[in-house]
Protein backbone atom coordinates (compact mmCIF):
# COMPACT_ATOMS: atom_id res chain seq x y z
CA UNK A 1 0.00 0.00 0.00
CA UNK A 2 2.85 2.35 0.94
CA UNK A 3 4.59 1.67 -2.36
CA UNK A 4 1.35 2.41 -4.19
CA UNK A 5 0.94 5.75 -2.47
CA UNK A 6 4.60 6.48 -3.00
CA UNK A 7 4.24 5.77 -6.72
CA UNK A 8 1.15 8.01 -6.88
CA UNK A 9 3.11 10.75 -5.10
CA UNK A 10 5.95 10.37 -7.58
CA UNK A 11 3.51 10.55 -10.49
CA UNK A 12 1.96 13.72 -9.06
CA UNK A 13 5.41 15.18 -8.39
CA UNK A 14 6.52 14.29 -11.91
CA UNK A 15 3.39 15.81 -13.40
CA UNK A 16 3.89 18.98 -11.39
CA UNK A 17 7.55 19.10 -12.37
CA UNK A 18 6.49 18.91 -16.02
CA UNK A 19 4.04 21.81 -15.72
CA UNK A 20 5.96 24.08 -13.37
CA UNK A 21 8.87 24.60 -15.82
CA UNK A 22 6.34 25.36 -18.57
CA UNK A 23 4.71 27.98 -16.37
CA UNK A 24 8.09 29.48 -15.44
CA UNK A 25 9.15 29.60 -19.12
CA UNK A 26 5.87 31.23 -20.05
CA UNK A 27 6.23 33.93 -17.38
CA UNK A 28 9.85 34.57 -18.29
CA UNK A 29 9.10 34.97 -21.99
CA UNK A 30 6.15 37.25 -21.28
CA UNK A 31 8.39 39.46 -19.14
CA UNK A 32 11.12 39.62 -21.80
CA UNK A 33 8.54 40.35 -24.51
CA UNK A 34 7.18 43.20 -22.36
CA UNK A 35 10.66 44.68 -21.85
CA UNK A 36 11.55 44.31 -25.53
CA UNK A 37 8.29 45.90 -26.66
CA UNK A 38 8.66 48.89 -24.33
CA UNK A 39 12.29 49.32 -25.34
CA UNK A 40 11.41 49.13 -29.06
CA UNK A 41 8.67 51.77 -29.05
CA UNK A 42 10.70 53.99 -26.71
CA UNK A 43 13.77 53.93 -28.94
CA UNK A 44 11.67 54.62 -32.07
CA UNK A 45 10.05 57.64 -30.37
CA UNK A 46 13.44 59.01 -29.19
CA UNK A 47 14.97 58.63 -32.66
CA UNK A 48 12.02 60.29 -34.44
CA UNK A 49 11.92 63.26 -32.06
CA UNK A 50 15.70 63.75 -32.28
CA UNK A 51 15.66 63.66 -36.11
CA UNK A 52 12.62 65.96 -36.33
CA UNK A 53 14.38 68.45 -34.02
CA UNK A 54 17.42 68.38 -36.30
CA UNK A 55 15.32 68.93 -39.46
CA UNK A 56 13.35 71.85 -37.99
CA UNK A 57 16.61 73.37 -36.72
CA UNK A 58 18.10 73.07 -40.22
CA UNK A 59 15.04 74.78 -41.72
CA UNK A 60 15.39 77.60 -39.17
CA UNK A 61 19.05 77.90 -40.12
CA UNK A 62 17.98 78.50 -43.72
CA UNK A 63 15.54 81.21 -42.64
CA UNK A 64 18.27 82.69 -40.45
CA UNK A 65 20.63 82.88 -43.41
CA UNK A 66 17.98 84.63 -45.51
CA UNK A 67 17.35 87.09 -42.67
CA UNK A 68 21.07 87.84 -42.44
CA UNK A 69 21.02 88.53 -46.19
CA UNK A 70 18.24 91.07 -45.60
CA UNK A 71 15.52 89.15 -47.49
CA UNK A 72 12.24 90.89 -46.53
CA UNK A 73 10.31 91.69 -49.72
CA UNK A 74 9.03 90.31 -52.98
CA UNK A 75 11.52 92.06 -55.21
CA UNK A 76 13.51 90.04 -57.76
CA UNK A 77 16.72 89.86 -55.69
CA UNK A 78 14.91 88.51 -52.63
CA UNK A 79 12.94 86.00 -54.71
CA UNK A 80 16.20 84.82 -56.30
CA UNK A 81 17.78 84.40 -52.84
CA UNK A 82 14.81 82.29 -51.67
CA UNK A 83 14.90 80.21 -54.84
CA UNK A 84 18.61 79.54 -54.47
CA UNK A 85 18.10 78.47 -50.86
CA UNK A 86 15.38 75.95 -51.84
CA UNK A 87 17.45 74.54 -54.73
CA UNK A 88 20.53 73.96 -52.55
CA UNK A 89 18.76 71.50 -50.24
CA UNK A 90 16.01 68.87 -50.27
CA UNK A 91 14.38 69.47 -46.90
CA UNK A 92 12.21 72.55 -47.53
CA UNK A 93 9.72 72.54 -50.39
CA UNK A 94 8.84 76.22 -50.36
CA UNK A 95 10.11 79.44 -48.73
CA UNK A 96 8.30 82.75 -48.75
CA UNK A 97 7.41 86.06 -47.13
CA UNK A 98 4.46 85.49 -44.76
CA UNK A 99 1.80 88.18 -44.21
CA UNK A 100 -0.17 88.88 -41.04
CA UNK A 101 -2.97 86.51 -42.13
CA UNK A 102 -0.53 83.61 -42.32
CA UNK A 103 -0.49 83.42 -46.12
CA UNK A 104 2.57 83.56 -48.34
CA UNK A 105 2.81 86.90 -50.18
CA UNK A 106 5.45 85.50 -52.50
CA UNK A 107 7.53 82.33 -52.60
CA UNK A 108 10.79 81.47 -54.36
CA UNK A 109 8.97 81.65 -57.70
CA UNK A 110 7.31 84.97 -56.87
CA UNK A 111 3.91 83.26 -56.50
CA UNK A 112 1.49 83.94 -53.62
CA UNK A 113 -0.16 81.10 -51.71
CA UNK A 114 -3.28 81.16 -49.54
CA UNK A 115 -3.92 78.51 -46.91
CA UNK A 116 -6.68 77.01 -44.87
CA UNK A 117 -5.45 76.47 -41.32
CA UNK A 118 -5.86 72.88 -40.18
CA UNK A 119 -4.53 73.84 -36.75
CA UNK A 120 -3.67 76.99 -34.86
CA UNK A 121 -0.06 78.14 -34.86
CA UNK A 122 1.80 76.74 -31.84
CA UNK A 123 4.79 78.64 -30.48
CA UNK A 124 8.11 76.93 -29.79
CA UNK A 125 10.28 77.62 -26.77
CA UNK A 126 11.59 80.56 -28.81
CA UNK A 127 8.47 82.74 -28.90
CA UNK A 128 8.94 84.12 -32.42
CA UNK A 129 8.88 80.65 -34.01
CA UNK A 130 5.62 78.76 -34.65
CA UNK A 131 4.42 75.62 -36.45
CA UNK A 132 0.95 74.89 -37.81
CA UNK A 133 -0.74 72.49 -40.24
CA UNK A 134 -2.13 74.12 -43.41
CA UNK A 135 -3.82 73.17 -46.64
CA UNK A 136 -3.18 75.23 -49.76
CA UNK A 137 -6.35 76.69 -51.28
CA UNK A 138 -7.26 74.46 -54.22
CA UNK A 139 -5.33 71.44 -52.88
CA UNK A 140 -6.20 68.60 -50.51
CA UNK A 141 -2.61 68.02 -49.45
CA UNK A 142 -1.68 68.92 -45.85
CA UNK A 143 1.71 70.48 -45.13
CA UNK A 144 3.51 71.98 -42.14
CA UNK A 145 4.18 75.74 -42.16
CA UNK A 146 7.17 76.84 -40.08
CA UNK A 147 7.04 80.59 -39.43
CA UNK A 148 9.75 82.86 -37.98
CA UNK A 149 8.54 86.31 -36.88
CA UNK A 150 11.43 88.72 -37.26
CA UNK A 151 12.03 91.89 -35.30
CA UNK A 152 11.44 94.19 -38.26
CA UNK A 153 7.72 93.29 -38.38
CA UNK A 154 7.69 90.67 -41.12
CA UNK A 155 7.88 86.90 -41.15
CA UNK A 156 9.71 84.26 -43.14
CA UNK A 157 8.02 80.92 -43.68
CA UNK A 158 9.07 77.45 -44.79
CA UNK A 159 6.76 74.69 -46.05
CA UNK A 160 7.93 71.29 -44.77
CA UNK A 161 6.72 67.90 -46.01
CA UNK A 162 5.39 65.52 -43.38
CA UNK A 163 8.42 63.27 -43.58
CA UNK A 164 10.64 66.18 -42.46
CA UNK A 165 8.93 65.97 -39.06
CA UNK A 166 8.85 62.19 -38.89
CA UNK A 167 11.60 60.07 -40.43
CA UNK A 168 10.14 56.63 -41.04
CA UNK A 169 12.20 54.36 -38.78
CA UNK A 170 9.46 51.76 -38.28
CA UNK A 171 11.08 48.27 -38.41
CA UNK A 172 9.86 45.79 -40.99
CA UNK A 173 8.09 43.55 -38.48
CA UNK A 174 5.85 46.46 -37.37
CA UNK A 175 4.75 47.54 -40.85
CA UNK A 176 1.04 47.09 -41.39
CA UNK A 177 0.54 46.55 -37.66
CA UNK A 178 2.32 49.29 -35.72
CA UNK A 179 2.39 53.05 -36.34
CA UNK A 180 4.16 56.19 -35.22
CA UNK A 181 2.29 59.49 -35.16
CA UNK A 182 3.87 62.94 -35.09
CA UNK A 183 1.40 65.45 -33.64
CA UNK A 184 1.34 69.11 -32.78
CA UNK A 185 0.81 69.67 -29.06
CA UNK A 186 -2.85 70.55 -29.76
CA UNK A 187 -3.40 67.03 -31.11
CA UNK A 188 -3.22 67.79 -34.85
CA UNK A 189 -1.60 64.86 -36.67
CA UNK A 190 1.33 66.02 -38.80
CA UNK A 191 2.48 62.68 -40.18
CA UNK A 192 1.98 58.96 -39.82
CA UNK A 193 4.69 56.36 -40.37
CA UNK A 194 4.47 54.14 -42.31
CA UNK A 195 2.92 56.78 -44.58
CA UNK A 196 -0.77 56.08 -45.21
CA UNK A 197 -4.18 57.75 -45.32
CA UNK A 198 -4.73 58.92 -41.76
CA UNK A 199 -8.53 58.97 -42.15
CA UNK A 200 -8.73 55.29 -43.17
CA UNK A 201 -5.78 53.89 -41.20
CA UNK A 202 -6.48 51.06 -38.78
CA UNK A 203 -4.64 52.11 -35.64
CA UNK A 204 -3.63 49.36 -33.18
CA UNK A 205 -6.14 50.29 -30.47
CA UNK A 206 -6.30 46.76 -29.13
CA UNK A 207 -6.05 46.54 -25.34
CA UNK A 208 -2.72 44.70 -25.60
CA UNK A 209 -0.38 47.23 -27.16
CA UNK A 210 2.97 48.81 -26.41
CA UNK A 211 2.89 52.59 -26.51
CA UNK A 212 5.45 55.36 -25.98
CA UNK A 213 5.01 59.15 -26.13
CA UNK A 214 7.90 61.62 -26.25
CA UNK A 215 7.78 65.42 -26.66
CA UNK A 216 10.34 67.64 -28.34
CA UNK A 217 12.19 69.77 -25.80
CA UNK A 218 12.39 72.70 -28.22
CA UNK A 219 9.39 72.63 -30.55
CA UNK A 220 5.61 72.17 -30.04
CA UNK A 221 5.22 68.60 -31.28
CA UNK A 222 5.47 65.08 -29.91
CA UNK A 223 5.65 61.52 -31.18
CA UNK A 224 3.43 58.58 -30.19
CA UNK A 225 4.53 55.06 -31.18
CA UNK A 226 2.15 52.08 -30.92
CA UNK A 227 2.83 48.40 -31.57
CA UNK A 228 0.47 45.45 -30.96
CA UNK A 229 1.62 42.88 -28.43
CA UNK A 230 1.43 40.15 -31.10
CA UNK A 231 4.20 41.86 -33.14
CA UNK A 232 6.66 41.34 -30.30
CA UNK A 233 5.36 37.95 -29.25
CA UNK A 234 6.04 36.51 -32.74
CA UNK A 235 9.74 36.45 -31.87
CA UNK A 236 9.02 34.30 -28.81
CA UNK A 237 6.30 32.01 -30.15
CA UNK A 238 8.43 29.15 -31.53
CA UNK A 239 10.69 29.24 -28.48
CA UNK A 240 7.64 28.94 -26.24
CA UNK A 241 6.37 25.86 -28.09
CA UNK A 242 9.75 24.14 -27.86
CA UNK A 243 9.99 24.89 -24.15
CA UNK A 244 6.54 23.40 -23.51
CA UNK A 245 7.43 20.28 -25.49
CA UNK A 246 10.71 19.80 -23.63
CA UNK A 247 9.29 20.40 -20.16
CA UNK A 248 7.69 16.91 -19.91
CA UNK A 249 11.10 15.26 -20.49
CA UNK A 250 13.47 17.23 -18.36
CA UNK A 251 11.08 17.94 -15.46
CA UNK A 252 12.76 19.08 -12.32
CA UNK A 253 16.13 19.72 -14.03
CA UNK A 254 14.56 22.21 -16.44
CA UNK A 255 12.67 23.77 -13.53
CA UNK A 256 15.93 24.41 -11.66
CA UNK A 257 17.55 25.82 -14.78
CA UNK A 258 14.63 28.17 -15.29
CA UNK A 259 14.87 29.32 -11.67
CA UNK A 260 18.57 29.98 -12.23
CA UNK A 261 17.82 31.85 -15.42
CA UNK A 262 15.27 33.97 -13.54
CA UNK A 263 17.82 35.11 -10.95
CA UNK A 264 17.92 38.91 -10.50
CA UNK A 265 19.53 40.53 -13.49
CA UNK A 266 21.16 43.88 -13.86
CA UNK A 267 18.64 46.36 -15.18
CA UNK A 268 19.04 47.15 -18.83
CA UNK A 269 20.69 50.47 -19.52
CA UNK A 270 20.89 52.65 -22.56
CA UNK A 271 23.71 51.67 -24.92
CA UNK A 272 25.16 55.16 -24.72
CA UNK A 273 25.11 55.08 -20.91
CA UNK A 274 26.97 51.77 -20.98
CA UNK A 275 29.49 53.33 -23.38
CA UNK A 276 30.07 56.21 -20.96
CA UNK A 277 30.64 53.81 -18.07
CA UNK A 278 33.06 51.77 -20.20
CA UNK A 279 35.05 54.85 -21.27
CA UNK A 280 34.22 54.34 -24.96
CA UNK A 281 33.76 58.06 -25.73
CA UNK A 282 37.18 59.46 -26.58
CA UNK A 283 38.52 62.84 -27.70
CA UNK A 284 39.85 63.67 -31.15
CA UNK A 285 41.65 66.97 -31.63
CA UNK A 286 40.97 69.46 -34.49
CA UNK A 287 44.03 71.78 -34.59
CA UNK A 288 43.60 75.56 -34.74
CA UNK A 289 46.31 77.63 -36.50
CA UNK A 290 47.27 81.28 -36.69
CA UNK A 291 46.99 81.98 -40.43
CA UNK A 292 49.10 85.11 -40.07
CA UNK A 293 52.14 83.32 -38.59
CA UNK A 294 51.47 79.59 -39.15
CA UNK A 295 51.70 78.87 -35.40
CA UNK A 296 49.70 76.07 -33.78
CA UNK A 297 47.36 77.77 -31.28
CA UNK A 298 45.48 74.80 -29.86
CA UNK A 299 42.52 72.68 -30.87
CA UNK A 300 38.81 72.00 -30.65
CA UNK A 301 38.06 68.77 -28.79
CA UNK A 302 35.69 66.57 -30.81
CA UNK A 303 34.05 63.44 -29.44
CA UNK A 304 34.17 59.99 -31.05
CA UNK A 305 32.63 56.68 -29.97
CA UNK A 306 35.17 53.84 -30.00
CA UNK A 307 33.07 50.66 -29.92
CA UNK A 308 34.40 47.46 -28.32
CA UNK A 309 35.17 46.04 -31.78
CA UNK A 310 37.39 49.06 -32.58
CA UNK A 311 34.88 50.84 -34.82
CA UNK A 312 35.04 54.64 -34.51
CA UNK A 313 31.64 56.38 -34.81
CA UNK A 314 31.36 60.12 -35.64
CA UNK A 315 29.23 62.46 -33.46
CA UNK A 316 26.32 62.47 -35.90
CA UNK A 317 25.66 58.82 -35.08
CA UNK A 318 24.92 59.43 -31.39
CA UNK A 319 24.86 63.10 -30.32
CA UNK A 320 21.16 63.61 -31.12
CA UNK A 321 20.13 60.55 -29.10
CA UNK A 322 22.47 61.53 -26.24
CA UNK A 323 20.79 64.94 -26.00
CA UNK A 324 17.30 63.40 -26.24
CA UNK A 325 18.05 60.98 -23.38
CA UNK A 326 19.83 63.49 -21.12
CA UNK A 327 23.22 61.79 -21.46
CA UNK A 328 25.08 64.64 -23.18
CA UNK A 329 26.18 66.10 -19.82
CA UNK A 330 27.79 62.93 -18.34
CA UNK A 331 29.28 62.23 -21.78
CA UNK A 332 30.96 65.66 -21.76
CA UNK A 333 32.25 65.12 -18.22
CA UNK A 334 33.81 61.79 -19.27
CA UNK A 335 35.36 63.51 -22.30
CA UNK A 336 36.92 66.27 -20.17
CA UNK A 337 38.46 63.69 -17.82
CA UNK A 338 40.03 61.95 -20.83
CA UNK A 339 41.35 65.29 -22.14
CA UNK A 340 43.11 66.00 -18.84
CA UNK A 341 44.66 62.51 -18.79
CA UNK A 342 45.96 62.88 -22.35
CA UNK A 343 46.88 66.58 -22.56
CA UNK A 344 47.91 68.04 -19.20
CA UNK A 345 51.64 67.22 -19.46
CA UNK A 346 51.87 68.80 -22.93
CA UNK A 347 49.95 71.94 -21.92
CA UNK A 348 52.15 72.58 -18.89
CA UNK A 349 54.83 74.97 -20.09
CA UNK A 350 52.91 75.83 -23.28
CA UNK A 351 50.55 78.58 -22.04
CA UNK A 352 49.56 79.69 -25.57
CA UNK A 353 47.83 76.37 -26.34
CA UNK A 354 44.02 76.43 -26.11
CA UNK A 355 41.53 73.60 -25.66
CA UNK A 356 38.02 74.21 -27.08
CA UNK A 357 35.25 72.06 -25.57
CA UNK A 358 31.68 71.96 -26.91
CA UNK A 359 28.78 72.32 -24.48
CA UNK A 360 25.05 71.59 -24.86
CA UNK A 361 21.85 73.39 -23.87
CA UNK A 362 21.57 71.26 -20.70
CA UNK A 363 24.94 72.57 -19.47
CA UNK A 364 23.38 76.03 -19.08
CA UNK A 365 20.45 74.91 -16.93
CA UNK A 366 22.45 75.12 -13.66
CA UNK A 367 25.97 75.54 -12.27
CA UNK A 368 26.89 71.84 -12.33
CA UNK A 369 29.21 72.46 -15.29
CA UNK A 370 31.21 74.98 -13.20
CA UNK A 371 31.60 72.32 -10.49
CA UNK A 372 32.78 69.82 -13.11
CA UNK A 373 35.31 72.29 -14.56
CA UNK A 374 36.78 72.98 -11.12
CA UNK A 375 36.92 69.30 -10.12
CA UNK A 376 38.46 68.13 -13.41
CA UNK A 377 40.75 70.98 -14.50
CA UNK A 378 41.44 72.65 -11.14
CA UNK A 379 43.93 70.02 -9.86
CA UNK A 380 45.40 69.48 -13.35
CA UNK A 381 48.36 71.11 -15.10
CA UNK A 382 45.98 72.70 -17.61
CA UNK A 383 45.15 76.25 -16.52
CA UNK A 384 41.66 77.71 -16.81
CA UNK A 385 43.11 80.34 -19.19
CA UNK A 386 43.89 77.55 -21.67
CA UNK A 387 40.21 76.54 -21.86
CA UNK A 388 37.54 77.79 -24.26
CA UNK A 389 33.97 76.51 -23.93
CA UNK A 390 31.77 76.65 -27.03
CA UNK A 391 28.02 77.24 -27.03
CA UNK A 392 26.31 76.47 -30.33
CA UNK A 393 23.84 78.81 -32.00
CA UNK A 394 22.12 75.93 -33.82
CA UNK A 395 20.03 75.08 -30.74
CA UNK A 396 18.25 77.76 -28.69
CA UNK A 397 19.18 78.19 -25.05
CA UNK A 398 16.08 77.62 -22.92
CA UNK A 399 16.90 80.37 -20.38
CA UNK A 400 19.18 83.24 -21.39
CA UNK A 401 19.40 84.61 -17.83
CA UNK A 402 20.60 81.29 -16.42
CA UNK A 403 23.03 80.87 -19.32
CA UNK A 404 24.47 84.32 -18.66
CA UNK A 405 25.17 83.36 -15.02
CA UNK A 406 26.90 80.12 -16.07
CA UNK A 407 29.02 81.95 -18.65
CA UNK A 408 29.95 84.67 -16.16
CA UNK A 409 31.22 81.96 -13.78
CA UNK A 410 33.29 80.38 -16.56
CA UNK A 411 34.89 83.70 -17.45
CA UNK A 412 35.58 84.49 -13.79
CA UNK A 413 37.74 81.35 -13.69
CA UNK A 414 39.77 82.71 -16.61
CA UNK A 415 38.25 80.55 -19.35
CA UNK A 416 36.95 81.97 -22.64
CA UNK A 417 33.48 81.32 -24.07
CA UNK A 418 32.85 81.13 -27.83
CA UNK A 419 29.71 81.30 -29.99
CA UNK A 420 29.96 78.25 -32.26
CA UNK A 421 28.23 77.93 -35.68
CA UNK A 422 27.69 81.72 -35.75
CA UNK A 423 24.97 82.85 -38.16
CA UNK A 424 23.25 79.48 -38.58
CA UNK A 425 20.78 79.32 -35.70
CA UNK A 426 18.51 81.04 -33.25
CA UNK A 427 20.58 83.43 -31.16
CA UNK A 428 22.49 85.67 -33.54
CA UNK A 429 23.12 89.20 -32.36
CA UNK A 430 21.01 88.61 -29.23
CA UNK A 431 23.49 86.01 -27.95
CA UNK A 432 26.44 88.31 -28.59
CA UNK A 433 24.77 91.21 -26.78
CA UNK A 434 23.36 89.28 -23.82
CA UNK A 435 25.80 86.49 -23.00
CA UNK A 436 29.12 88.31 -22.82
CA UNK A 437 31.11 86.06 -25.17
CA UNK A 438 34.79 86.25 -26.12
CA UNK A 439 35.02 84.53 -29.51
CA UNK A 440 32.92 84.14 -32.68
CA UNK A 441 33.40 80.91 -34.65
CA UNK A 442 32.22 81.41 -38.24
CA UNK A 443 30.51 78.28 -39.55
CA UNK A 444 31.90 76.32 -42.52
CA UNK A 445 28.67 77.08 -44.39
CA UNK A 446 29.81 80.69 -44.80
CA UNK A 447 33.54 79.99 -45.23
CA UNK A 448 32.67 77.76 -48.22
CA UNK A 449 31.15 80.82 -49.92
CA UNK A 450 34.50 82.69 -50.04
CA UNK A 451 35.67 82.99 -53.65
CA UNK A 452 32.26 82.02 -55.09
CA UNK A 453 29.24 83.94 -56.30
CA UNK A 454 27.24 82.76 -53.30
CA UNK A 455 25.10 85.30 -51.47
CA UNK A 456 26.52 83.87 -48.23
CA UNK A 457 29.97 85.41 -48.76
CA UNK A 458 29.07 88.89 -47.41
CA UNK A 459 27.95 87.27 -44.16
CA UNK A 460 31.61 86.46 -43.42
CA UNK A 461 32.51 90.14 -43.74
CA UNK A 462 29.57 91.10 -41.52
CA UNK A 463 30.54 88.65 -38.78
CA UNK A 464 34.19 89.75 -38.88
CA UNK A 465 33.15 93.40 -38.65
CA UNK A 466 30.74 92.63 -35.82
CA UNK A 467 33.41 90.76 -33.86
CA UNK A 468 35.85 93.63 -34.33
CA UNK A 469 33.32 96.17 -33.06
CA UNK A 470 32.61 94.03 -29.97
CA UNK A 471 36.30 93.37 -29.25
CA UNK A 472 35.95 89.64 -29.90
CA UNK A 473 38.32 87.16 -31.54
CA UNK A 474 37.28 85.30 -34.70
CA UNK A 475 37.89 81.63 -35.58
CA UNK A 476 37.08 80.47 -39.13
CA UNK A 477 35.84 76.87 -39.26
CA UNK A 478 35.97 74.43 -42.16
CA UNK A 479 38.80 76.09 -44.11
CA UNK A 480 39.63 73.84 -47.07
CA UNK A 481 41.05 76.11 -49.81
CA UNK A 482 44.21 78.32 -49.93
CA UNK A 483 42.04 81.09 -51.42
CA UNK A 484 40.01 81.14 -48.20
CA UNK A 485 43.19 81.55 -46.13
CA UNK A 486 44.31 84.53 -48.22
CA UNK A 487 40.88 86.14 -47.86
CA UNK A 488 40.90 85.69 -44.08
CA UNK A 489 44.41 87.13 -43.82
CA UNK A 490 43.37 90.22 -45.75
CA UNK A 491 40.40 90.67 -43.40
CA UNK A 492 42.67 90.48 -40.36
CA UNK A 493 41.41 87.09 -39.12
CA UNK A 494 44.10 85.19 -37.22
CA UNK A 495 42.62 81.84 -36.20
CA UNK A 496 41.31 79.07 -38.45
CA UNK A 497 40.74 75.34 -38.50
CA UNK A 498 39.78 72.92 -41.24
CA UNK A 499 40.89 70.06 -43.47
CA UNK A 500 43.36 72.33 -45.31
CA UNK A 501 45.46 72.23 -42.14
CA UNK A 502 44.49 68.93 -40.51
CA UNK A 503 41.54 66.63 -39.93
CA UNK A 504 40.49 65.80 -36.36
CA UNK A 505 43.48 63.86 -35.02
CA UNK A 506 43.77 60.96 -32.56
CA UNK A 507 45.74 61.75 -29.43
CA UNK A 508 49.11 60.27 -30.50
CA UNK A 509 49.21 62.24 -33.75
CA UNK A 510 48.16 65.51 -32.09
CA UNK A 511 50.80 65.07 -29.36
CA UNK A 512 53.53 64.73 -31.99
CA UNK A 513 52.23 67.86 -33.72
CA UNK A 514 52.44 69.86 -30.46
CA UNK A 515 55.95 68.61 -29.67
CA UNK A 516 57.12 69.56 -33.17
CA UNK A 517 55.46 72.98 -33.48
CA UNK A 518 55.16 74.42 -29.95
CA UNK A 519 58.40 74.64 -27.91
CA UNK A 520 58.25 74.54 -24.12
CA UNK A 521 58.44 77.88 -22.36
CA UNK A 522 61.57 78.30 -20.25
CA UNK A 523 61.24 78.13 -16.49
CA UNK A 524 61.77 81.41 -14.56
CA UNK A 525 65.22 80.39 -13.25
CA UNK A 526 66.33 79.49 -16.78
CA UNK A 527 65.17 82.87 -18.09
CA UNK A 528 67.10 84.66 -15.31
CA UNK A 529 70.30 82.74 -16.10
CA UNK A 530 69.97 83.53 -19.80
CA UNK A 531 69.37 87.22 -19.09
CA UNK A 532 72.42 87.35 -16.80
CA UNK A 533 74.57 85.73 -19.49
CA UNK A 534 73.38 88.25 -22.11
CA UNK A 535 74.09 91.12 -19.72
CA UNK A 536 77.63 89.88 -18.97
CA UNK A 537 78.37 89.58 -22.67
CA UNK A 538 77.20 93.14 -23.24
CA UNK A 539 79.45 94.67 -20.53
CA UNK A 540 82.78 96.12 -21.73
CA UNK A 541 85.70 93.88 -20.94
CA UNK A 542 88.32 95.11 -18.46
CA UNK A 543 91.53 96.38 -20.04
Amino acid sequence: MFNKFFKIALIIAGTCSAFLPSYAVHQSLVKNAQEQGEELVGSIAATMVARADVNVTRALGMLSELALQGVNSCDSDDIFAMRRMVYEQFLVQEIGIVDSAGNIKCNQFGDPANFYENSRGLRSRTENISIKMVKRVGSSELRSLLTWDLASGYSLGAILPGEALADDVIPEKMRGKGVALTLLDDGTILYMAPEQNIATAELPFDERIFSSSLSSSRFPFHVIVMAPYDVIWEDFDSLYNKAIFSAGFIGLVLWLLILYALRPKKQRTNEIEEGIEAGEFIPYYQPTFDVQTGALMGCEVLIRWRKPDGTILPPGAFIGLAEATGLAVPMTRSLMINVVDEMEDLHEGRPSLKLGINLFDDHFENLDIIKDIKEIFGPSKISYKQLMFEVTERQPLSDIDRARIVIRNMRSLGAQVALDDAGTGHGGLAYLQQLGLDVIKIDKLFIDAIGTDSLSAPIVDSLISLAESLGMDVVAEGVEEPLQVEYLREKGVRLAQGYLFAKPLPVDVYKRLIEKMVPLSKRPEERRKEQSRVTQQALPKAA
